[in-house]
């Protein structure tokens, strides 16, 4: 299971990865970049195995280097521990030789989330469209982690289609997928929760939309905390982070302890394919405001305030409403919890077991023919 060494996609394989090798299932896990001594201790105490390269990934600048050797480097591992299964958290991959069956799970693109932010299609891009392309009509499956990613695949990327057409190899529904992530996660305490608006992400990430939140944080009565690194990034507008109370970058102890004191978690998200740090905020028992976008509307609807991410007035109407009435803050926050058990992980990996099984039982069968 090949996965990145930061963010959602390695919260993903942590979990994933932990209950599989719970259940007796060899796992082995090949991060694109060193871990943290904590994530490296928890993988390792759960049984599972850890190689650890160090390569620049696909949706970055320039990386095309580093990802035909971190191929190379996939190919050897297969080679060395003959896996059934390749399952990997990327899409360029899936066109390396394996011997054994592959699993591509669709976390984001980067096409789609320009789209989402910019409104536009992303210019340039042609080699990433291109390795995109190889590795999705390569791979046996492919898992989108919500409805909303499976369409931003097909819908806002429609050069996919028509590559799987060109090659003779359209996707259908036999090899597309849906299966929500999932956590474990204890639920909190009522009365831990304190008076503050919490959210996590980079400072700089455009998709996280934080600008909306400064904007209206001063008219606010209660702080808005974020915790995410302080850099700001050139893809989004400078804003004034001064008056947000940035905590730096949380490890999954400290973040567990923000969430469970966490009265309201704030996302105006322009684009989030699942969003790992939703769900952890809605099994702490937090009451949830979210950008109105497909996938949390998908996910969270009903469950949740939704309200237009591009519309700050509305943001502050609301968030101050919830502010001065606690009532409906426990009211939604016993929704938010409710929802959450619904992804949970023993869901997630029961189905990915069942995928598993279903993209290897042919190749058993042709075993034993031959």
């Amino acid at each position: 299971m090949s996965t990145e060494a930061n963010g959602g996609v390695l919260t993903y394989t942590i979990e994933l990865a932990s209950w599989l090798a719970g259940r007796g299932i060899g796992v082995i896990v090949a991060s694109m970049g060193p871990l943290s001594s904590q994530q490296r201790t928890h993988l390792i105490l759960r049984g599972v195995q850890l190689v650890e390269g160090n390569f620049r990934l696909e949706w970055m600048d320039e990386p095309w280097n580093d990802v035909r050797a971190a191929g190379h480097w996939l190919l050897e591992l297969e080679r060395e521990y003959h896996p059934s299964i390749i399952h990997l958290n990327g899409y360029a991959h899936a066109a390396v030789p394996f011997s054994a069956p592959v699993v591509v799970v669709a976390h984001s693109s980067v096409l789609s989330r320009w789209r989402a932010i910019h409104g536009e299609d992303a210019p340039g891009f042609e080699r990433y469209r291109a390795e995109v392309t190889r590795g999705l009509r390569a791979a046996s499956r492919v898992v989108a982690t919500s409805h909303a990613m499976l369409q931003a695949l097909l819908q806002h990327e429609p050069w996919l289609e028509r590559e799987a057409r060109r090659s003779g190899t359209r996707l259908t529904s036999g090899k597309l997928r849906v299966i929500e992530n999932g956590l474990q996660r204890p639920n909190c305490r009522r009365e831990d929760k304190q008076e503050f608006i919490f959210t996590t992400g980079r400072l700089g990430d455009a998709a996280k939309n934080f600008e909306l939140l400064a904007s209206i944080a001063p008219a606010l009565a209660w702080p808005i905390l974020v915790a995410g690194d302080r850099q700001q990034e050139d893809e989004t507008a400078a804003f004034d982070a001064s008056v947000l109370e940035v905590l730096g970058p949380a490890g999954a102890e400290q973040l567990a302890r923000w969430l469970k004191a966490t009265s309201i978690f704030a996302a105006p998200s322009l684009y989030e394919p699942f969003g790992l740090s939703i769900l952890e905020a809605a099994a702490a028992g937090c009451a949830l405001v979210l950008g109105d976008i497909p996938s949390l509307r998908e996910l969270w609807g009903g469950a949740s305030l939704l309200i237009d991410p591009r519309d700050p007035v509305a943001w502050h109407s609301a968030l101050q409403s919830l502010l001065d009435d606690a009532d409906s803050r426990h009211r939604l926050s016993l929704s938010a919890q409710a929802r959450a058990q619904r992804y949970g992980n023993d869901r997630m990996g029961a189905a990915y077991v069942r995928l598993y099984e279903e993209v290897a039982k042919p190749i058993r069968r042709s075993r034993v023919e031959a």
